[in-house]
């Protein structure tokens, strides 16, 4: 979970993965989560540049 509450994508990925045996992603999905997650490496690695 982030400082801020929202669940993270990997806690929202488990959550799905209790809920039915298998998580089935259409392409579009994978694609949103590959591209949200790679914001978030950006805006880690910026942050981290700054110290």
């Amino acid at each position: 979970m982030y400082f801020d509450g929202r669940p993270t994508m990997l806690e929202i990925i488990e959550e799905e993965k209790e809920k039915k045996e298998e998580v089935q992603l259409t392409p579009s999905e994978l694609q949103r989560i590959v591209m949200e997650l790679a914001k978030r490496v950006a805006k880690l690695e910026q942050h981290h540049a700054k110290f």
